[in-house]
């Protein structure tokens, strides 16, 4: 006796339905998904290693202020009779092959004589924090020098309160220092850009400071 066996009808068209919501499902997702991570990157340690920064001073043209715990700019004129703040970031902190799409210093103000425009400029020309002076700073005691330095403000920030942070954009220039592999930093002037004029100054905490939460960082 030869048993009985049922058989089903396969319904493939469901099958196949489910397949396609499945597949549709998967691409509705990879859509959602971000086509690259993004993270915040603060260039700046507690031994701030990556970072140099001083001051130059026409009143002491070979004078050094590596290891003062300010950095001091002022609206004097003419360019030979002034101070100016130079400050570098190491990136090697980047990885190679990222996307810079934001950058940007960042300076704790704590005197502010007078209120008048900071420009942010590239300095294409290596320095030393140590050794640096009024006489030697690589743009020059004119600030005329257009090999070694961006004689052009690539940011302004007004600057008029004290006790508080105040930024300046370095997309630009962060970018280009990055992409141009044998460099390895971006170095930066900071100095009076337009406004005031006078003997006023604007002081900020240096990378020497004991307070590592207002140190210089981008």
């Amino acid at each position: 006796i030869r048993p009985h066996v049922l058989h089903a009808p396969i319904n493939t068209q469901g099958g196949e339905r489910m397949r396609k919501t499945i597949f549709f499902l998967a691409l509705f997702l990879i859509g959602l998904m971000p086509s690259a991570f993004s993270i915040n990157l603060i260039l700046q340690d507690t031994i701030t290693g990556n970072l140099a920064d001083a001051h130059v001073e026409s009143n002491i043209p070979d004078g050094n202020a590596g290891t003062n715990v300010n950095l001091v700019n002022d609206d004097s004129t003419p360019e030979n009779n002034s101070y100016k703040i130079y400050i570098t970031f190491g990136l090697s902190n980047i990885s190679a092959g990222a996307t810079i799409t934001e950058a940007y210093l960042y300076l704790y103000a704590i005197t502010t004589e007078a209120s008048w425009n900071d420009g942010a400029y590239q300095v294409n020309s290596g320095w030393n924090e140590l050794t640096i002076t009024f006489n030697n700073q690589p743009c020059g005691i004119l600030f005329n020098d257009a090999i070694k330095c961006n004689l052009t403000p690539e940011s302004n920030t007004t600057v008029g309160t004290p006790n508080q942070w105040y930024r300046w954009n370095v997309t630009g220039m962060t970018k280009r220092a990055f992409n141009e592999s044998s460099i390895g930093n971006i170095s930066m002037a900071i100095k009076r850009s337009s406004g005031a004029g006078g003997v006023h100054a604007h002081t900020f905490r240096s990378r020497d400071y004991s307070n590592v939460t207002l140190r210089p960082y981008m």
